[in-house]
């Protein structure tokens, strides 16, 4: 089954928000959490349920602490 077109706006969202990260000059700064937020929910908070917004940021800043924890 093909994604929806929810989904590939979901996708779009963490892609780019990953993006970020690996142009990022700190990777350890806390801006990282705000940034998460704020551009899942610029993205995504008309479309989807406000739930699924929090724990798609949650779960990014899950994704966020393990590749800091890589050396």
């Amino acid at each position: 089954m093909k994604p929806t077109i929810k989904q590939i706006m979901a996708i779009e969202s963490v892609a780019g928000i990953v993006k970020t990260w690996r142009n990022t000059n700190d990777i350890s700064s806390p801006t990282h959490f705000v940034d998460i937020e704020e551009f899942v929910n610029s993205d995504l908070m008309s479309y989807v349920d406000d739930s699924i917004v929090e724990e798609l940021a949650d779960k990014l800043g899950d994704v966020l602490n393990v590749i800091r924890k890589i050396k």
